[in-house]
């Protein structure tokens, strides 16, 4: 396979995508290291601009119209449409009119398409992929599903601020709990928690949420035993993850139960060196998986947790950490056989 700077350097690429965590931000300057020239629109408006948030709560017509207009003017925006490659990530609120517009302004580009959600959780994912020359996705049960259609299965990546931060050996936190809120998360902190008081070991949680959003939901049942010293209304910068994750023993993570996807924070771990307790039981069918670094949660039952809490961390092949690399990631998003 050819290294990603052979495949970019000197090229033009429109990368369209979530504003999400700052990952954006570290996949164009992986993309820049490489040798590319970026220009970026944000895919989720929903998610981050005021607007879009009241429009959202239009009728669907209204909604859809609105994103047409406003991505239409994003594109029209271009200096420059003498692009080499369009690469996408998600493309939730691209309808078929945007993406045809699309391609009519830029034809000359190849057009990369990368699910890192699951595709029953966006609108049309299945049919917009038609677009697209090259699609890939993170979720094992989507890649099966289209596999036959020329889709392809990656995993996601972590950042290079997470390599091998776990070696530090001055841990002060046995586990910690860093995700967005939702219920099922929220109620596994809860019995968490217990069973942490219960044994004597140290837990550390941060859950984030937008404030207008706990405003409404805050009094869902499975949110009424969690104390606000808890949530952030404000995203956790990666430097902070990467801190608590240096100084602790294990991570605990609960995928979402609507995906097959593993969660960045599992590749995460991977990178850091960090030990992983998961409810996602796919997990166990992945060329990094290892029952030494890695207890598999169900149904609420943590037996086991404390023997692994004090177990040592098991180093993986080289070859496995640079696989989920981002700039490996991205070398075989963009990799044409």
């Amino acid at each position: 396979m050819k290294e990603l700077n052979n495949i970019v350097s000197g090229k033009k690429i429109l990368f369209i995508g979530p504003v999400y965590f700052n990952y954006e931000v570290e996949i164009i300057e992986e993309l820049q290291r490489a040798g590319a020239t970026v220009t970026f629109i944000q895919e989720n408006v929903d998610a981050t601009t005021l607007k879009f948030l009241i429009i959202n709560r239009m009728p669907s017509n209204i909604q859809s119209n609105a994103r047409d207009k406003y991505f239409i003017k994003k594109i029209d925006e271009l200096k420059s449409k003498d692009y080499d490659f369009v690469f996408c990530l998600r493309i939730d609120l691209f309808s078929d009119k945007v993406l045809t517009y699309l391609k009519e302004q830029i034809p000359q580009a190849r057009y990369i398409l990368h699910y890192w959600d699951s595709c029953k959780r966006m609108r049309g994912a299945h049919d917009r992929a038609r677009y697209f020359d090259l699609v890939s996705t993170f979720d094992k049960a989507d890649y099966e599903a289209y596999k036959s259609e020329g889709w392809r299965f990656r995993p996601l990546f972590y950042i290079p601020g997470y390599a091998g931060i776990n070696k530090n050996p001055d841990k002060d936190v046995d586990i910690i709990y860093i995700a967005t809120l939702s219920r099922e998360r929220a109620v596994y902190y809860t019995r968490l928690k217990d069973y942490c008081e219960a044994h004597g070991i140290s837990l550390y949680a941060k859950f984030y949420i937008r404030r207008f959003v706990w405003n409404l939901q805050k009094n869902y049942e499975e949110y009424k035993p969690l104390d606000e010293s808890v949530l952030t209304f404000k995203s956790i910068p990666a430097h902070i993850i990467q801190e608590k994750m240096a100084h602790s023993k294990v991570m605990f993570d609960c995928s979402h139960s609507a995906q097959s996807g593993l969660t960045m924070r599992t590749i995460e771990c991977i990178g850091a060196c960090e030990k992983l307790a998961t409810t996602n039981y796919d997990i166990a069918d992945y060329d990094f998986y290892n029952e030494h670094n890695y207890l598999l949660i169900k149904d609420y039952n943590f037996e086991g947790l404390e023997e692994f809490v004090h177990r040592n961390y098991q180093d993986l092949p080289e070859n496995v950490y640079n696989k989920y690399s981002l700039k490996c990631w991205l070398q075989e998003i963009f990799f044409e056989e």
